[in-house]
């Protein structure tokens, strides 16, 4: 099923002005920050009878350390990387692909190189080797088998929603490791811990599918950059 196919969700139209994509961004964003406060206060309700306890937030950019680090990494680098590989792939086409798996392969590198005593150099070399190399190997592998290409296509598009939702959820679920002292009640509320998470990727796919990627990585900006502002505030808290 292709995107244009499935109901009113995409119903967007390809030629509204600037200002009117802009002032989308903008309710998206007012929406993600009313959700979040809602969901924020049921899980706390949870916690203030003590069915869970309070996850402990797992900082990797230290704010009040390295403020500027911090903001480029969660501000700029984060959305752009999730983005590229959670929303690029949802329109098929063989760079679309590549480009996901190639920033997938260098994210994943990068997060087992750092479970491995190595310095930082060899680090980031060994994650651009992986996603170039990754790159690489599919765009060879597409153009080269020509029946492959065709198959791959028709089942993107065949089964286009399915992959809509299951990207949808992966957002959502993988920022469960933003998080220590998972209990099973823990998980058993994990829609809840991660809600806003998942509405927010429910908004970025919408804009992205009726806008193009660069107005979700916009909108994933706009969110994180306002909870960083947040976070110098209060607890961090990050999409």
């Amino acid at each position: 099923m292709c995107p244009g196919n499935w109901g009113t969700f995409y119903q967007i139209n390809m030629e509204e002005s600037l200002q009117t994509k802009y002032k989308t961004l903008i309710k998206y964003v007012l929406y993600i920050l009313l959700v979040s406060m809602v969901i924020r206060f049921l899980y706390n309700l949870l916690i203030d009878y003590k069915f869970v306890g309070r996850l402990n937030e797992v900082e990797m950019f230290p704010i009040k350390d390295k403020p500027v680090l911090a903001f480029i990494s969660i501000v700029v680098l984060a959305p752009i990387v999730e983005e590229l590989i959670f929303r690029l792939p949802l329109t098929y086409s063989k760079l679309n692909l590549a480009l996901s798996a190639s920033t997938l392969s260098f994210v994943a590198a990068i997060q087992l190189d750092r479970m491995l005593p190595a310095i930082p150099l060899f680090i980031y070399l060994t994650a651009i080797l992986t996603g170039c190399g990754s790159f690489i190997a599919i765009q060879h592998v597409l153009n080269r088998d020509e029946s492959s290409k065709q198959a791959l296509k028709a089942f993107w598009l065949k089964n286009n929603s399915i992959i809509i939702i299951i990207s949808v959820l992966a957002f959502g679920f993988i920022h469960l490791m933003n998080y220590e002292g998972m209990t099973s009640r823990h998980l058993l509320i994990s829609p809840l811990i991660i809600g806003p998470q998942l509405y927010c990727g429910f908004l970025l796919t919408k804009i992205r599918l009726a806008s193009g990627i660069l107005w979700s990585i916009q909108l994933h900006m706009a969110v994180n950059g306002l909870s960083f502002m947040v976070s110098t505030i209060v607890t961090p808290y990050t999409l």
